[in-house]
């Protein structure tokens, strides 16, 4: 393919404003020098629209017919779908990452959809909480930032935590909301929630970057 035309590699993602996106991003584009076809890669940043990357998509594959290839971070579960009927249409290659629906797999979509990447999130959301509930002494009062509610780490993430609270019956959850992974969003709940609990202890985050924005709100209070 790439001796009869320029292959064109699109990088699906949220936003370059999350550092994890924008490496993300960084390493398509080293891949993409390294194999020569550096000025093919395309980011397509969806901003949190879902409809906005099937767009985007669809655009670059006018553009490149079959000579495209996608590397795609479904803003929300569900998204997953639309996204895998569009490249099997088209008969272009992708791979996903993190989100699609547990009834959706790769082999649906043989030989276009190549690979899907996904971690267990309940792990992580349960030692990070356990480490939490242990720096305030087992007890007290908690609110939690949680991701977008359709995404599949931000539920496996929640369920960690849910799992740690069983075992410390004296940490109380007082509330939960979703910041979207945003770290300006997760400022302004923060906010709110110190507002509505000026008693509450301690601040769980369903990723870095909500965490580092429940901070900033902490070093402004």
């Amino acid at each position: 393919a790439a001796a009869a035309a320029p292959v064109l590699m699109g990088t699906v993602i949220r936003t370059l404003a999350n550092e994890y996106h924008a490496a993300w991003f960084k390493g398509g584009q080293m891949f993409a020098d390294a194999v020569g076809q550096g000025a093919g890669h395309r980011g397509l940043h969806c901003e949190g629209d879902s409809q906005l990357p099937i767009t985007m998509m669809r655009a670059l594959i006018e553009e490149g017919g079959q000579n495209v290839i996608f590397n795609v971070d479904p803003n929300e579960s569900p998204d997953a779908r639309a996204i895998a009927d569009l490249c099997l249409e088209n008969k272009v290659y992708f791979l996903t990452q993190w989100n699609k629906p547990d009834d959706l797999h790769p082999w649906d979509y043989d030989p276009y959809w190549v690979a899907h990447m996904g971690v267990d999130g309940v792990p992580s959301g349960y030692y990070v909480a356990k480490q939490l509930f242990d720096a305030i002494g087992g007890k007290g009062k908690i609110v939690a930032l949680q991701g977008l509610l359709a995404n599949v780490p931000a539920i496996q993430r929640f369920d960690g935590l849910k799992q740690a609270l069983a075992e410390y019956p004296d940490i109380e959850l007082l509330e939960d909301q979703t910041a979207e992974w945003d770290r300006t969003k997760a400022v302004a709940v923060t906010e709110a929630f110190l507002a509505k609990y000026p008693d509450v202890n301690a601040i769980w985050a369903a990723n870095d970057n909500m965490g580092l924005g429940a901070l900033d709100a902490l070093r402004t209070a």
